[in-house]
């Protein structure tokens, strides 16, 4: 189970789909430059935009993750023996 504030989670998404956006963007100019024809053009497209979502998915998991772990705070008392 996550453990994360709302505010974080909403900064961690905001992040990373406008960089995931902004890829996505470079990466469709770049192959429209190539001589291609559309049909391929297209498929090429549908791979990066499956690689890229993918891409982006595990890295918002993996910074949740992280931030969960930088909260999540587990800590075992026992009592000192004495060896007196």
């Amino acid at each position: 189970m996550y453990s994360i504030t709302e505010n974080t989670l909403k900064s961690i998404l905001q992040r990373r789909f406008g960089s995931f956006v902004g890829i996505l963007c470079e990466r469709i100019e770049n192959l429209e430059k190539e001589n291609i024809s559309k049909d391929v053009l297209v498929r090429l497209i549908k791979q990066e935009v499956k690689k890229d979502a993918y891409n982006t998915m595990r890295n918002i998991e993996e910074q949740i993750s992280s931030f969960t772990d930088g909260v999540k705070i587990n800590v075992n008392l026992q009592k000192p023996t004495s060896s007196k």
